[in-house]
C-alpha cells in the first residue's frame, strides 16, 4: 500500500512484476471516500477486482472512512450487483451513462477473502 497523502491510498494488483489491476481511494469529506478498481481484461473474472477491493477496504476501515462512493459504467453489471450486496444501504444514483454508487463501508466486512475462493486464483494484491 502507497499513502500518497494522508487522504489518498493506491494497492496494486502483480503477476510477477506486471501490473494487472489497482485500487484507489481519495477521501472525499469527512468519513467518506471516492474509491476506484480495475482490472486488466485478460485478469477479469478471475477475483482479483474482488480482492483489491477487500484489501482496499480494510485499509480504509482502519483509517476511520465509513462511506463510500464510486462511479460505475452501467453496463458493468458485475460492479453493481457487488454494490447491491456488499455495501450496506447500497444507493445507485443514474447519471447519463453512469451510475454513481454509495454505500456503508462496513458492509463489505462479509466478503472477506478465502483461500477457497476466486482470490486464490487471483495474483497477488502487493503493497506498493
Amino acid at each position: 500500500m502507497l499513502t500518497v497523502t494522508s487522504t489518498q491510498w493506491v494497492l496494486l494488483a502483480l503477476d510477477g512484476e506486471t501490473v494487472v489491476g489497482h485500487a484507489m481511494a481519495v477521501r472525499a469529506d469527512g468519513q467518506a471516500v471516492d474509491i476506484g478498481v480495475v482490472v486488466a481484461d485478460a485478469y477479469q473474472y478471475r477475483g482479483v477486482g474482488r480482492r483489491l477491493a477487500h484489501e482496499l477496504s480494510a485499509v480504509l476501515t482502519a483509517s476511520g472512512s465509513t462511506r463510500v462512493r464510486c462511479d460505475v459504467l452501467q453496463e458493468n453489471q458485475v460492479v453493481l450487483e457487488w454494490s447491491r450486496r456488499f455495501l450496506a444501504d447500497s444507493r445507485l444514483e443514474p447519471d447519463g451513462e453512469t451510475i454513481t454508487v454509495c454505500g456503508t463501508l462496513a458492509g463489505y466486512k462479509e466478503i472477506g477473502c478465502s483461500a477457497a475462493g476466486p482470490a486464490a486464483t487471483a495474483p497477488s494484491a502487493k503493497p506498493v
